[in-house]
């Protein structure tokens, strides 16, 4: 539960999401934490869903008897499969990112060096004038964080 509440640590979570963790393993709650991090959603709802997908073996007390209430080991294995999905969706994200940076460092550099030719800049300002100011918010990035035009 250390190793757990060490990757949440600066996350503001329900403690909905703890009373789901401490019901399993210490080696299935960081491999929880760690998905719902990946994924951004850090829900009690989805904790729990978690923790309904999980192995019997992953749990720390499993459960006595099958409960309606837990679903059936249909939706667990949809669940399953959903989850894979999910992985498989951050694994694509995480693969495309390095060569989005890489074409955005590109474009900067581009955008730079085109944008100090006197000429090439008096024409775009004069003739679309949000463009070159768009160009200008992408040149003075300091981060490569697109969360928005503020440049710091």
């Amino acid at each position: 539960m250390h190793e757990a509440m060490m990757l949440q640590r600066k996350m503001d979570i329900s403690s909905g999401v703890f009373v789901c963790l401490r019901k399993m393993k210490s080696c299935r709650q960081i491999e929880v934490v760690e998905l719902m991090l990946g994924v951004g959603n850090l829900s009690h709802c989805y904790a729990k869903g978690l923790l309904l997908a999980s192995k019997p073996g992953d749990l720390i007390k499993p459960p006595a008897k099958p409960d309606r209430s837990q679903g059936s080991s249909e939706r667990i294995d949809r669940l399953e499969n959903e989850i894979r999905s999910l992985r498989d969706s951050i694994g694509n994200v995480e693969a495309n990112y390095g060569r989005e940076i890489l074409n955005l460092v590109t474009v900067r550099g581009f955008l730079s060096k085109l944008l100090t030719n006197v000429e090439i800049r008096s024409y775009v300002n004069y003739r679309h004038p949000e463009i070159e100011r768009e160009f200008q918010v992408i040149i003075d990035s300091k981060s490569l964080d697109m969360s928005g035009g503020d440049t710091g």
